[in-house]
């Protein structure tokens, strides 16, 4: 079905809402509808994903091993999405965390070369309020060296002598700006604009068009 903006909004429903069986005494038909149509769309996707969670020892060594798993029961490779890059065990517990994530980096960078990997990162923790350039990721020499692609999320605006990082942070939606920092075989500096709903995790494109960055 079509809706307007403000129907959307109104009838959108978070994971909590789509989980707790007691907020189904209060749905409307139609609410109840969207969440059966929403999941069944879901099936469509849902068999080809497979999550692990990041609980007990997580590290390169058993993404590696997953991964040959993965490829020896499926006959396919996967693309790997690790979340995120500074919780992965520590490849050698007397290593300090800058050496670990250095040869963490090291070895997705080598599983990368016949498997495509995406990896999220933390930020330093003064990188939300400023600018974010290729330094701002948490123990950055071997991220912004070895990765192929290096893309950053920035709450809109930040750049300006004035921003509020509190004020931007209570907008909801969010305005973020995704900046390419860094594209090995393809255009760099250029940046996408989203709004960031935060109680449905969406972000939402505003313009298909790229920007240049001066």
């Amino acid at each position: 079905e079509e809706f307007g903006f403000k129907d959307q909004k109104n009838l959108a429903k978070s994971a909590q809402g789509i989980t707790s069986r007691k907020k189904y005494d209060y749905y409307t038909p139609q609410e109840c509808d969207i969440i059966y149509n929403a999941g069944e769309n879901y099936k469509k996707y849902a068999e080809k994903l497979f999550l692990h969670e990041g609980s007990g020892q997580l590290g390169v060594k058993e993404i590696q091993k997953t991964v040959e798993e993965h490829k020896q029961h499926t006959g396919n490779t996967p693309i790997v999405i690790v979340d995120y890059l500074q919780i992965l065990s520590p490849y050698n517990d007397r290593s300090t965390e800058r050496q670990n994530i250095d040869k963490a980096v090291l070895e997705l960078k080598r599983l990368s070369r016949n498997t495509p990997v995406l990896v999220v990162s933390s930020l330093n923790r003064e990188s939300y309020k400023n600018p974010i350039i290729m330094q701002s990721f948490k123990e950055s020499g071997s991220i912004e060296y070895s990765c192929d692609v290096l893309i950053g999320l920035q709450l809109k605006g930040v750049e300006g002598s004035n921003f509020d990082v509190d004020s931007a942070k209570q907008q909801d939606p969010r305005q973020v700006e995704l900046k390419i920092l860094k594209n090995r075989n393809g255009i760099t500096g250029v940046t996408l604009d989203f709004s960031y709903h935060p109680k449905f995790n969406l972000f939402k494109e505003l313009s298909t068009s790229v920007s240049c960055l001066k």
